[in-house]
């Protein structure tokens, strides 16, 4: 008799303590009087400002779409490929970029290296390869990060979708 009764009372004990468990104290609540509590200061972020620049189509915004963007006409693929002439360039620095707006065709950067509209070139080292492009100042904080067209990003060989370093030239 003594078996058919431990059997139950072991399951009955079991499950309080599994149920107990999955209390918002817990089993071992009593065990953790003097818990400290830590509270987390949360600091006043800056709030992105507005950009000064104006976009130079903004009708063409959202008319264009992504396989009209990436469609260039040979011309225009044989002056991105080209490579650099003798002229000389002057190295503006690195910048991070993503893609653009889908307001523009071709083959251009919009980026805080330039106070005005440029040629220049970028270098994408994970490839290796180069592009020439139209440099576009996009008002933006130095060191905010630059868009580029998607044409420009294949020729690069980079996904849509990366965020990437490259170097910018400027002739």
């Amino acid at each position: 008799m003594r078996i058919l009764f431990t059997k139950p009372i072991m399951a009955f004990c079991i499950t309080v303590m599994v149920l107990s468990a999955c209390s918002s104290g817990g089993i071992f609540s009593k065990f953790e009087k003097n818990r400290a509590v830590s509270e987390e200061v949360v600091s006043e972020t800056e709030k992105p400002k507005l950009r000064s620049a104006v976009r130079k189509n903004p009708q063409n915004l959202g008319r264009i779409t992504v396989a009209n963007a990436a469609k260039v006409s040979n011309t225009e693929l044989k002056v991105a490929v080209a490579k650099s002439s003798v002229r000389a360039e002057q190295d503006l620095g690195k910048t991070v970029i993503s893609l653009g707006l889908l307001d523009q065709t071709g083959f251009w950067l919009q980026t805080p290296l330039v106070s005005a509209e440029a040629e220049g070139r970028v270098l994408y080292a994970g490839t290796g390869k180069t592009a020439n492009v139209r440099l576009i100042p996009n008002g933006a904080p130095s060191g905010s990060g630059s868009q580029m067209s998607i044409a420009a990003m294949q020729l690069l060989g980079i996904a849509i979708s990366d965020l990437v370093e490259v170097q910018v030239f400027t002739r």
